[in-house]
């Protein structure tokens, strides 16, 4: 744009200097316009080969250095032929001096139009293969997450069906109740099978049926606790957000070899955050670790998809339970 306007500034000054009236200028004008969008489109072709402007390199700049002076020249040719047919110069100036001075000008303007077209250009080809790199990351994203929300479901369907399994010959009263509880929660999993999130009221509902099942399988050692206020539960989170964490905890809490062991789950809200804690009975381990087995591993990748930057997960201690704690801020990326 700065380009055509200088070109109109310039070119008025250069009218009126060089030909006699102002009438006689705008003419002038008027006839260059077309001569001036036929050039600028055959230059256009011309820059658009491959072989001249992709990417562009010294060797581009020669060619606009170089056809510019040629489009300067036919430029700079018709308007002097025509004014001096027509007697339109004035007398005071050398008429060699007019035309190299007409030359150099059109020169500029068609060597700077030139570098504007590669410009924006290079502008508009950032702008598509930014649009087109964050179109690959958002798939690349969902693909991820649909990978790791694989992974999940054959995990947690492996364990259970070895609870149910162990229960079988001793309790099959037991065996019969767990797997019909197995079947209330898979029947959960394929009804959320293609969405990436859901309300956390949603998610407890599934632990639910999850904790039913070790409840038959271990009577009243198990004891579990779930608070959650109606604030938390109507919250947005990536579906099976919770199942393991309350699955680590079992397995954990278990493997205490207590004569019973508390779970207990809470979630609040304060503000934008959104609160969620796990607790076990127990002590902390290196098996209890993030990076240890494939549920929290697994749930922590999934955090950083859909909480990027916007999120805490961490394992702690305290006062005889194991803590997972879950901090997450806003609503989840649903990519």
């Amino acid at each position: 744009m700065e380009v055509w306007f200088l070109f109109a500034v310039f070119s008025l000054v250069e009218r009126l200097t060089l030909f006699l009236t102002l009438q006689q200028a705008i003419i002038v004008s008027l006839f260059q316009i077309p001569i001036a969008l036929i050039l600028s489109g055959l230059l256009r072709e011309v820059y658009r080969l491959p072989a001249i402007g992709n990417p562009f390199r010294v060797y581009t700049a020669a060619w606009i250095i170089g056809l510019g002076f040629v489009a300067a020249s036919i430029h700079a040719y018709a308007v002097h032929s025509v004014a001096a047919s027509l007697g339109w110069i004035s007398p005071t100036i050398n008429t060699d001096f007019a035309f190299a001075l007409r030359l150099k000008f059109y020169w500029l303007v068609y060597m700077a139009w030139g570098l504007g077209y590669f410009g924006i250009r290079a502008q508009i080809e950032a702008s598509s293969q930014a649009e087109k790199a964050k179109k690959a990351r958002a798939e690349a994203h969902r693909i991820e997450l649909q990978m790791l929300r694989a992974q999940l479901d054959p995990h947690f369907l492996f364990n259970s069906l070895n609870s149910v399994t162990a229960e079988i010959r001793a309790h099959p009263d037991v065996s019969i109740r767990m797997m019909r509880e197995l079947c209330d929660y898979l029947r959960y999993s394929l009804d959320h099978r293609n969405q990436p999130t859901g309300e956390l009221t949603s998610e407890i509902n599934a632990v639910s049926a999850f904790l039913k099942i070790q409840r038959a399988r271990f009577g009243d050692r198990l004891q579990t606790q779930i608070d959650a206020d109606d604030a938390s539960r109507q919250r947005i989170v990536p579906s099976f957000l919770l199942q393991p964490l309350v699955e680590n905890a079992v397995k954990h809490g278990f493997e205490a070899e207590n004569a019973s062991w508390d779970l207990r789950l809470k979630a609040w809200v304060e503000g934008n955050t959104l609160h969620i804690e796990v607790k076990n009975s127990g002590h902390l381990t290196y098996s209890d670790s993030i990076d240890s087995g494939v549920g929290l591993s697994t749930l922590q990748r999934r955090l950083e998809l859909h909480y990027p930057h916007r999120h805490s997960f961490r394992l702690s201690e305290e006062d005889g339970f194991v803590c997972a704690r879950l901090t997450l801020i806003g609503d989840p990326c649903s990519t």
